[in-house]
């Protein structure tokens, strides 16, 4: 009776630990479905957002062939465009040379201009004068005809003149000889020979009196002087002639081709006060009544560039004497030779300039760049273009001073044969 109790009671507690753990299952079984309804749904979820994904990725990828189209035709108006850079630049180089060369033709007109207006307004003075001659030309013409007129009708009463005047002749022929005899009469009846002796003494010292008289008014006129052994108006003038000046003279004897003798001053400032320059007439003109000359050197390569007024003029050469001065033949023979030794050299430097600038050209430098970058070969002759120019420079600057040296003795010389400095010629060595 007893073990029954015992039995139920362990039956309980089974049955309870049974429940329990039958509690305990159903609950984790609850909580594995819930798990499993969220993991479904995370899975729905994670499966839509990777359509949405799916979705983005094609539309990105269709992007991104858009984009590398788009890039592809950037690309080429990229390169299009670098293209273009380059020729703006190239034309841009070509519009600087241009206006380079337009700045030097412009500075060149101008100078034309106003030497076109200086000659157009002496033209237009000399136009004024021809057509006042003109009409002073008219009227002597009218003049001359009316004489040639009166002429013709005197030609006939000379020409009958002229018969009856040589059948005159012979009887003058006749006449001759009775007046050579009374020749005789009045040579004898002049007086002996003492007596015309005399009288030739007389009319020596009346003569000598003249002369002396009239020197003064020579030398008021006229003077002889030399020339400075510059070269200027070589080899017409040169330093072994002397010449006879007219001094005294009025501003319209002068001529176009005239050598006249100015002040120095007059064209040059800087020269010193006194000193005189020989030079010939190119062109002259007349302002407000003083008459202008313009002169140049015949060896010059231009003229003086001034207008020397009449008032600046001691005078005109009216005769050369040639070879009169034979002293100054060493100082000349230097000075000439430094003048071709100086032309020589400048046409070398000019001639090895120009040569380098137009290598620098051919190898696509502009003239205003600095600096001309180059390689190779064109850089080996690039380089030894620019030598050449340095050292034809340096030679043409030495031929310069040397011949600057001799112009100076030429100026400074006090008397023929004078040569007061020693100028030596010293070649630049090879770069």
């Amino acid at each position: 009776m007893r073990r029954m109790p015992i039995l139920a009671a362990a039956t309980v507690v089974a049955l309870a630990l049974v429940a329990a753990g039958v509690g305990f299952l159903l609950g984790e079984l609850n909580q594995a479905n819930a798990d499993g309804r969220a993991a479904r749904q995370a899975l729905a979820q994670s499966n839509a957002d990777l359509v949405a994904i799916v979705e983005k990725h094609n539309t990105l990828a269709a992007d991104f062939d858009a984009l590398v189209i788009q890039r592809n035709t950037v690309a080429a108006e990229r390169d299009a465009l670098t293209s273009d850079l380059a020729q703006t630049k190239a034309d841009r180089d070509t519009l600087r040379n241009d206006v380079h060369e337009l700045s030097e033709e412009n500075r060149t007109l101008a100078h034309e201009k106003n030497v076109l207006t200086q000659e157009y307004d002496h033209l237009k003075g000399a136009h004024d004068q021809l057509t006042t001659t003109h009409e002073e030309l008219t009227v002597t013409h009218r003049q001359l005809t009316t004489t040639h007129e009166q002429l013709g009708a005197s030609h006939g009463a000379l020409q009958m003149s002229h018969e009856s005047l040589q059948m005159s002749h012979e009887s003058l022929g006749a006449s001759y000889k009775d007046l050579t005899l009374k020749h005789t009469e009045l040579q004898q009846a002049a007086g002996t020979v003492q007596t015309l002796e005399a009288q030739a003494g007389n009319l020596r010292t009346e003569i000598t009196q003249l002369e002396e008289r009239r020197k003064p008014l020579i030398l008021a006129r006229e003077r002889t002087s030399g020339f400075r052994c510059t070269g200027s108006m070589e080899p017409k003038l040169t330093c072994l002639d002397t010449a006879t000046w007219m001094y005294d003279f009025e501003p319209e004897e002068i001529v176009v081709g005239a050598t006249i003798s100015f002040q120095s001053r007059a064209c040059w400032s800087d020269r010193p006060s006194g000193r005189r320059t020989a030079h010939r007439v190119m062109d002259i003109r007349v302002t407000d009544g003083v008459h202008y000359y313009w002169p140049q050197g015949d060896a010059n390569r231009g003229p003086d560039g001034c207008w020397v007024p009449h008032t600046a003029v001691n005078g005109y050469i009216i005769e050369i004497h040639k070879n009169t001065r034979p002293e100054n033949a060493t100082l000349r023979k230097n000075v000439n030779a430094a003048s071709a030794a100086l032309d020589a050299a400048r046409d070398t430097w000019v001639a090895a300039r120009d040569a380098y600038r137009h290598l620098r050209e051919r190898n696509g430098c502009h003239p205003t760049d600095g600096v001309c970058y180059a390689s190779g070969a064109a850089f080996d002759e690039l380089y030894g273009a620019w030598e050449l120019t340095n050292s034809t420079r340096d030679s043409y600057r030495q031929a310069r001073d040397y011949h600057d040296c001799w112009i100076r003795n030429a100026r400074e010389s006090e008397y023929p044969g004078h040569i007061p400095y020693a100028c030596i010629f010293i070649v630049p060595p090879p770069r």
